[in-house]
């Protein structure tokens, strides 16, 4: 979770609970132990995304959804464990649907890593 954590964006806009980075920060260790918590039981519920909308260059705009700062922490540990399982589950189905003759492998090393 702390990985997780480090490897955020800090220098984003707070989300719908106006909690800045610094903020959490200041108590990341009670924030985080309690963000795993819940993701462990599993009582995490994503809190809802702050809309905001961009200009563009045509004049129109588009929305975007700025998660908080713990969201941000949740989802990225949960994409560091389901990556490398998705990896190794992409990596094949693109192996099939090159045709036989252009298909490539990968080296004894990358297959070691891949499949282990």
């Amino acid at each position: 979770m702390r990985e997780a954590y480090r490897r955020t964006r800090k220098d984003g806009a707070a989300g719908i609970d106006g909690q800045t980075a610094a903020a959490y920060e200041a108590d990341s260790e009670a924030n985080l132990t309690d963000l795993l918590e819940r993701l462990e039981s599993g009582h995490y519920q994503a809190p809802p995304t702050q809309r905001v909308q961009i200009p563009k260059g045509d004049g129109r705009s588009r929305g975007i959804g700025i998660p908080t700062v713990g969201d941000k922490g949740a989802q990225l540990a949960v994409a560091m464990v389901l990556d490398p399982s998705t990896s190794r589950i992409s990596v094949a189905v693109r192996m099939g649907l090159v045709p036989v003759a252009t298909r490539i492998r990968p080296s004894t090393a990358c297959q070691a890593t891949w499949w282990a």
